[in-house]
């Protein structure tokens, strides 16, 4: 766990968004107004999908409507949008991208609300637009995770074996995001039957322990992750982007103030996000245990059975066939996850800060009743909700992330 030293103020400022470019190729190019544009929804979801859910709020011509749906198959979008940084007085002091991209569009059927305030020149204006919602994916990158692959591994390492799934399907190296395995020992012989990335990459997991845990594989568009969920063991060497990040809770006194924005420390290599309100916790960690097993006993290829006691209180017992020497782990940490979610709304701040390899830590003072919950313990990002909302000539944020414990609460002993 990282250790924050002392600091005396870590500036929290304000952030809104600027849609500088939204073109859509549609046969022909036509130039979106931002002021045309409600929300951008974006949904991260690690544990249940492997891809975003972009989903864009929007009024359109018709003749632009009618061009997307005669070119459906081909059409895509450009889009810019910049993460402005207020001070008090609500002046920009810095501008960086949070997207400069291509994407493919799926218009959505049926109709949808238009979740941004209007803005345009005049109602009669209005009455030309229809407003629908559209679908944004990159049909490349879903071929990458698609794409069915069989091989065989003879005398390779693992990480030799871990890269070649993916220089297989034609992923480019710097797009991925790939936790170490814990031991890099040598595959002597693996057939390796047909199944697409993330079903191959559960097989080498399975029968040869590369990580403690069930692989997190998601691909956000910028990076495609394969990471081990419980240690991650990920530092992207960049300046402005850091591995942690501290949610400020508010006081028990001040639960009901409404606090917005982030901040960044470089010193220490955190980012600081002011939650709205209070967060929602789920703690189940004096039931998990003892509804699932309090002793696991392993048997391997070669007959060998060992014992673990995993909770001394709990009777219930499991038996496990151990194919790698970390099978155990994987099982405990696999089926003893989330003992702890936390559920958080989080407004007006950096929003591209979220990755699901970061630290996740709170901020929480010893007198509040969550801190025995919350303090010094390490969480993971599982759900993250982001919606841009068009407010006037600006865009609003807001964040709606859910996330669970993953430091060590279940620790494995010999029996």
């Amino acid at each position: 766990m990282p250790v924050l030293t002392e600091r005396d103020y870590t500036e929290i400022l304000r952030h809104r968004y600027a849609i500088t470019e939204f073109t859509m190729t549609m046969g022909t190019e036509h130039e979106i107004d931002p002021a045309h544009i409600g929300s951008i929804q974006f949904e991260y979801d690690y544990l249940r999908r492997r891809l975003p859910i972009i989903k864009v709020s929007i009024s359109l011509t018709d003749e632009q409507v009618r061009s997307m749906y005669e070119n459906k198959d081909t059409a895509k979008v450009s889009i810019e949008i910049l993460d402005n940084a207020l001070d008090d007085t609500d002046n920009i002091i810095s501008s960086v991208p949070l997207i400069h991209d291509t994407y493919d569009i799926i218009p959505a059927t049926g109709s949808d609300d238009y979740t941004g305030e209007k803005y345009t020149d005049s109602l009669e204006e209005d009455l030309n637009f229809t407003v629908m919602s559209i679908y944004l994916i990159k049909n490349e990158r879903i071929q990458w995770l698609d794409k069915k692959i069989a091989t065989i591994f003879k005398n390779t390492d693992k990480a030799a074996a871990i890269q070649s799934l993916f220089s297989m399907r034609d992923i480019p190296a710097k797009t991925c995001v790939i936790t170490p395995p814990v031991t890099n020992d040598v595959i002597d012989s693996l057939v390796l039957p047909l199944g697409d990335l993330v079903e191959n990459i559960d097989t080498l997991n399975t029968q040869y322990g590369l990580w403690s845990s069930t692989t997190i594989i998601f691909d956000d568009y910028t990076y495609l992750y394969c990471i081990d969920r419980n240690n991650p063991n990920v530092i992207l060497s960049r300046s402005t982007d850091f591995d942690t990040i501290m949610f400020k809770v508010p006081s028990d006194e001040n639960a009901m103030l409404v606090a917005y924005g982030s901040g960044d420390d470089a010193v220490n290599r955190c980012h600081y996000v002011n939650l709205a309100i209070s967060p929602s916790i789920e703690d189940n960690t004096n039931t998990t245990t003892k509804m699932e097993f309090g002793t696991i006993t392993s048997i391997d290829s070669d007959g060998k059975v060992k014992k673990y006691t995993v909770d001394e209180n709990s009777p219930k017992m499991k038996f496990v066939r151990a194919t790698s020497d970390i099978t155990i782990n994987q099982f405990v940490n696999n089926k003893l996850a989330n003992p702890v979610n936390v559920t958080i709304t989080a407004t007006d701040i950096s929003v591209g800060i979220f990755r699901p390899y970061k630290n996740y830590r709170f901020d929480v003072e010893e007198v509040n009743t969550m801190y025995d919950t919350l303090a010094n313990r390490v969480f993971r990002l599982s759900f993250c909700n982001i919606t841009l909302t068009k407010k006037q000539n600006y865009f609003e944020s807001l964040v709606n992330a859910q996330l669970s414990v993953v430091d060590d609460t279940t620790a494995i002993t010999n029996g």
